[in-house]
């Protein structure tokens, strides 16, 4: 090791008030575990968790690119209380959006009194900064509503009119055929339906933005009856099916990362969004993808008689 703040090596000390500092091996075995692991594949960094004197810590293992054959390993505490991590999320990401909402705010009383020019160039660019900052304040909004998902204390609710109005509000591109195939009889399962409604319009967004040359979108809704589910636990599915550009196999993992996204104009929270809403409600939710063919999407969701 050629470098360790104080921090560090009063963890190390705490570890083994004996260690050799000079050596990972001696200094911190986990460590020396997980460096070899990561020095044995190809991969620019590596973050897992490890157990140090009776704690347990994020491990961050990182090459720097500038200096051949040394690493950046940083260590950092997590959370005992998941719930309080959560809140303390929650309240940055408030914090956050109550900020940027304001400055953006600024921004655009600015624009307004601009607008009045007459230089064609001008207007360009200021429609530019507009659509842009538009985005800035999506993206902030899509955050806050990531943070402070929670568990709901979940009643029997109709489904199918959560449905329709997930796509009352969405303008489905002409080229994009619609196929329902469920009846319009109603259909019970545990859901909070306002953000059920927001997964199915992450779902339905994604679909037609993987279509943008058409294509069909089929919704169907599954009532399985007890004991006779595929999903043990869980009597009604809710599949969302298109046959767009598909994701490729390299990102399938990625996706579920918040912020990853392939799509300039994206957030990247659509599809961690919706599982964690899913995940929230008891339910699962599943992506199944291959590139140029489409892309079907599960929603298992606990009927009547789901324990």
């Amino acid at each position: 090791m050629v470098y360790m703040n104080k921090a560090a090596i009063n963890l190390i000390l705490e570890h083994n008030p004996k260690a050799n500092l000079k050596y990972l091996d001696d200094s911190l075995p986990a460590f020396s575990t997980a460096f070899r692991n990561f020095r044995s594949k190809w991969t620019e960094y590596e973050d897992s968790q490890v157990q140090i004197a009776g704690k347990t810590m994020r491990l961050h293992i990182e090459k720097l690119k500038w200096l051949k054959n040394r690493y950046l390993i940083s260590l950092f505490s997590l959370a005992q209380d998941g719930h309080a991590q959560s809140l303390e999320w929650a309240e940055t990401a408030r914090r956050l959006s109550h900020h940027v909402r304001r400055h953006i705010t600024n921004v655009i009383l600015a624009l307004d009194v601009l607008e009045s020019t007459e230089d064609e160039a001008q207007k360009e660019y200021l429609g530019m900064i507009k659509s842009e900052t538009e985005k800035i304040r999506i993206f902030t909004h899509a955050f806050q509503r990531f943070t402070e998902m929670q568990d709901y204390e979940l009643k029997l609710q109709d489904l199918v009119p959560s449905v329709e109005h997930a796509f009352s509000q969405i303008r489905i591109p002409g080229n994009v055929k619609l196929i329902k195939n469920y009846k319009l009889n109603s259909i019970h399962a545990r859901i909070e339906p306002i953000r059920f409604e927001e997964a199915l319009i992450n779902i339905i967004n994604n679909a037609t933005e993987a279509m943008p040359d058409g294509g069909m979108l089929n919704i169907t809704i599954k009532v399985f009856p007890p004991r006779q589910s595929p999903k043990d636990g869980y009597s009604i599915l809710v599949e969302l099916e298109d046959n767009g550009k598909g994701i490729p196999a390299r990102y399938m993992e990625d996706i579920f990362k918040p912020f990853f996204t392939t799509n300039q104009s994206g957030t990247g929270i659509g599809i961690p969004e919706t599982r964690k809403i899913i995940d929230s409600m008891g339910g699962i939710f599943e992506i199944h993808s291959e590139e140029n063919l489409g892309t079907s999407v599960l929603l298992w969701l606990k009927g009547e008689y789901d324990g």
